[in-house]
C-alpha cells in the first residue's frame, strides 16, 4: 500500500514539474519527458489534469484521513477502513497515530521543486520533531528514523 502511495504521488508530482535545464531549448518542458513542451502537447494536458485530480481527490484526502483518524475514530465507526489505517499507523504509538500523515505530507512537499536551503529547513524541522516527539512505539525505531532523516538532510 505504501509503495502504491509513493508511486502514484511521485508520478503525479513529476508530471506537474516543469523544467528548463536543456541547453538550446526554449520554453518549459515536462521533467519526465523533456521533448514534450509543458502544457502545449494535448497528451500532457490530459495527464496534467489527471495528476491534479489524483492529488486533490485521492492523495490529499488520504493524508487528511491519516491526520484526522484519531479524531474521526471518536465520532465514527471506522472498522471498515481500520486495516488500511493500521497498515500506515500500526508502528506509531496510539497517541501519535496522526504522525503518519506528517511523514507522507513532508515527502510530497520535498518532491516539489524548491531551493535546497528550503528543503534542508523542512528536513531539519521534520527530524527535529521526530526526535522531540518520538512517535514510534519502540525507542529503537525513533532513533533509527531520526538517524535516517539526519542522513537524508546531509545528502540533500
Amino acid at each position: 500500500i505504501l509503495l502504491s502511495f509513493w508511486s502514484v504521488s511521485d508520478t503525479c508530482i513529476q508530471l506537474l514539474k516543469p523544467t528548463t535545464t536543456l541547453s538550446g531549448v526554449k520554453g518549459w518542458r515536462v521533467a519526465l519527458q523533456p521533448n514534450i513542451q509543458y502544457l502545449k502537447d494535448p497528451y500532457h494536458i490530459v495527464t496534467w489534469i489527471i495528476s491534479i485530480v489524483l492529488l486533490v481527490f485521492l492523495l490529499f484526502p488520504f493524508i487528511l484521513l491519516l491526520f484526522l483518524s484519531p479524531l474521526l475514530r471518536r465520532k465514527f465507526n471506522l472498522t471498515r477502513i481500520q486495516p488500511l489505517l493500521d497498515a500506515f499507523q500500526s508502528c506509531y504509538d496510539d497517541k501519535f497515530r496522526w504522525y503518519s500523515g506528517v511523514y507522507l505530507l513532508s515527502w510530497i512537499i520535498l518532491n516539489i521543486n524548491m531551493p535546497y536551503y528550503v528543503m534542508e529547513i523542512i528536513l531539519a524541522a521534520v527530524f527535529t520533531s521526530y526526535f522531540m516527539i518520538q512517535p514510534y512505539k519502540y525507542r529503537w525505531l525513533n532513533i533509527a528514523d531520526t538517524l535516517l532523516l539526519i542522513d537524508l538532510n546531509m545528502l540533500a
